[in-house]
């Protein structure tokens, strides 16, 4: 079941030979810059005024997840500028803003969405506007509930005091966790004396062979949805 945006990954994963990992370990582990992730409490108004409106959706480069499942409770992201709005139908309908339904229609057991996209970056998203007014007026008296943020500046350099400090934020600077893991690899040296009557022999180890990579396979799906697999049997 979808429950986040899929321009958002709570986690990434990388399994390299140890050869490559030195080559690769410099750019990565070393030189890599930390990012330094926030999470805040603030409405949706707040996103379209003074310092944080100008700079960091106007100017900024920001990434922005508000908490919730996106298949049930109103969601919010930003991305490059783009403030995409996933809303029931009764928020839908009373905040007034154009949108689309979101999801398969009619899917059984699942209740109407839809989806707005807001282009905060276009020339005539400005106070005063007739088409901006109306999404302010939206954020302030029908989706004016205070929400938990996940917030990160792509930037390299950063408005400085930063506008969200007002905000009271909770920061966390993330650095890569390297691991070595060890693996028993099995012998991949086909038979050498095969039956030519029935090649069973050889039968044997293609079957052989194809287990222990659905095993590895299965293995790594179930280390990205959170088992640690901690040894692979021989």
């Amino acid at each position: 079941m979808r429950n986040k945006p899929t321009n958002f990954g709570a986690k990434t994963e990388l399994i390299v030979p140890e050869e490559l990992y030195e080559i690769i370990r410099k750019d990565l582990v070393i030189d890599l810059p930390r990012p330094t992730y926030s999470r805040v409490i603030l409405p949706l108004s707040a996103l379209l005024e003074g310092e944080i409106f100008n700079e960091y959706i106007k100017r900024g480069n920001v990434l922005m997840l508000s908490e919730g499942r996106i298949d049930r409770d109103n969601v919010y992201y930003l991305r490059q500028g783009v403030l995409t709005l996933h809303l029931d139908k009764e928020s839908y309908e009373r905040a007034g803003l154009v949108g689309k339904p979101d999801g398969v229609k009619g899917k059984r057991g699942t209740k109407p969405r839809w989806v707005v996209e807001l282009e905060l970056r276009s020339p005539s998203m400005l106070h005063g506007k007739k088409g901006f007014d109306r999404i302010v007026y939206a954020f302030k008296n029908v989706l004016n509930t205070p929400v938990t943020w996940l917030f990160l500046d792509l930037e390299t350099s950063t408005p400085t005091p930063s506008p969200m400090e007002r905000h009271f934020p909770l920061n966390k600077t993330v650095s890569p966790d390297v691991q070595e893991m060890q693996v028993n690899m099995p012998s991949l040296q086909p038979p050498t004396d095969v039956d030519m009557s029935y090649g069973a022999d050889f039968e044997d180890y293609a079957v052989e062979v194809q287990e222990r990579y659905s095993y590895i396979l299965q293995a790594g799906q179930d280390r990205m949805a959170g088992i640690l697999v901690s040894k692979l049997g021989t």
